[in-house]
């Protein structure tokens, strides 16, 4: 990450003097907050745009011991908030490049690959998937600000309850919030379309079916990315497996950011909630592969192992056999059986009893953790059905049956079917036969 991403100082400045009606350099702390909060503040907007989390920077400055606030200070601070979007926004013109330059997805329809562009072209294409993205942070700061006391809200209570029978701080700077988008709103997705279609447009050029489907899957991972360290929704829940002797902790959660930092909620489930083992369920694309690569050094030296699925080969790619009504009962028996070696990798870490406690993750969260989650918790734990359901839905931001957020019924349907016979003598779990990898992966790639 470069060092400072915040790029419009001008606007920050000139609107910085707009309350320092007495030019001393100094506004009033309290006076700064309100005016962030306004709905219609040109302060708020011009946050939002930097990618601030406006949540996190007025809590920093209302914890100042000082009433007065220079811009200095507020500068400091918007950097040590903000995300830099612009790193993502490059790297993402060199991923889409990549795709649209390679034979293997335009072969399928005889296309031709897009030429080398112009600097003025790739410029032009920065620019595009930059308003893209400041229609997302908008989108983001918006949601955020709404749900601002949801918001600050950390573990919810079941977990709380978990931490708390097996002697756990529940103050693990951590949070069980999930994202699936602001109701009504636009949604990363259509705009990742969206940033798609520009692209053909700004070049001259026709891609195919396949390079649309992955430039589109590109561009939501560097959207998805950059929501994820801005909002820093850790997805977390935790149940006890009584069965385990000792009796041992599974988490739950999205991909957790920011590790580096001492006080990051991996760090305090190392330090604090003996975490020993982790399984990275996700084996997409999504560029967070640098974050998993920290994650797995972090548990590795604290003596645990770490399990990433997308080192598997061939892969198990069990959750696109059931994604589709078509397909579901066709299916159902073989994405079982990879279910079972993916659920004996998380409760027999390396092979072997855990010696800690353990956490499962994927993206976001939500599904294939929900799943493998969900059918411990049935057919390992024996939780009650409602309870298995309801937690799954919590997990997928589900408000209603009218704004189900990211929960699907076949993941549900999956979680109820799944055949407890598979797992349920863990060390004796037999595992499936994977069938050869294909050319393209459930990505398309």
């Amino acid at each position: 990450m470069s060092s400072d991403p915040i790029t419009d100082d001008s606007g920050f400045k000139r609107l910085y003097d707009a309350i320092d009606t007495d030019k001393s350099d100094h506004v009033s702390a309290e006076e700064l907050c309100a005016e962030m909060q306004k709905d219609d503040s040109e302060l708020r907007l011009l946050l939002q745009k930097s990618a601030v989390n406006a949540t996190n920077l007025l809590e920093s400055i209302l914890k100042k011991n000082s009433d007065k606030l220079s811009f200095k200070e507020f500068r400091y601070m918007l950097s040590e908030h903000a995300v830099d979007t612009k790193v993502h926004v490059e790297r993402w013109i060199d991923e889409v490049l990549k795709i649209l330059s390679n034979p293997k997805y335009v072969k399928e329809e005889s296309g031709a690959v897009l030429p080398p562009p112009t600097p003025a072209n790739r410029e032009a294409a920065i620019k595009s998937f930059q308003e893209v993205m400041d229609e997302m942070l908008l989108e983001l700061g918006n949601d955020m600000r709404k749900n601002k006391p949801e918001f600050v809200v950390a573990f919810d209570e079941s977990t709380q309850v978990v931490l708390k029978s097996m002697g756990i701080p529940t103050e693990l700077n951590g949070n069980s919030r999930g994202w699936w988008g602001t109701k009504g709103g636009i949604g990363l997705y259509p705009l990742a379309k969206k940033a798609t279609e520009r692209i053909g447009k700004i070049f001259s050029y026709t891609l195919t079916k396949r390079q649309k489907k992955v430039s589109t899957y590109t561009s939501l991972g560097y959207m998805v990315r950059v929501n994820y360290e801005l909002r820093h929704d850790d997805n977390v829940g935790a149940i006890v497996l009584k069965d385990c002797t000792p009796p041992r902790i599974l988490f739950r959660s999205g991909t957790m950011v920011n590790l580096t930092d001492k006080n990051s909620m991996l760090n305090q489930l190392i330090t604090k909630a003996d975490l020993k083992h982790i399984t990275n369920l996700y084996a997409g694309h999504f560029p967070l592969h640098d974050v998993y690569e920290e994650e797995k050094r972090l548990i590795l030296e604290a003596g645990g192992t770490y399990h990433n699925e997308a080192t598997v080969s061939p892969p198990r790619k069990w959750r696109d056999l059931i994604k589709d009504e078509e397909v579901y009962e066709k299916n159902l028996a073989k994405a079982s059986g990879y279910v079972a070696g993916v659920i004996k990798d998380v409760l027999l870490p390396g092979g072997k009893p855990p010696i800690g406690n353990m956490l499962i993750h994927c993206g976001g969260g939500m599904h294939r953790t929900g799943m493998i989650y969900g059918i411990i918790r049935r057919c390992i734990a024996e939780h009650e059905k409602d309870e298995i359901i309801n937690d799954y839905r919590k997990h997928v931001d589900w408000q209603s049956e009218e704004n189900p957020g990211g929960a699907e019924k076949l993941n549900e349907k999956f979680i109820m079917e799944y055949d407890e016979k598979l797992i349920k003598d863990v060390e004796n779990i037999l595992e499936a036969k994977v069938d050869e990898a294909e050319e393209f992966d459930e990505w398309g790639f």
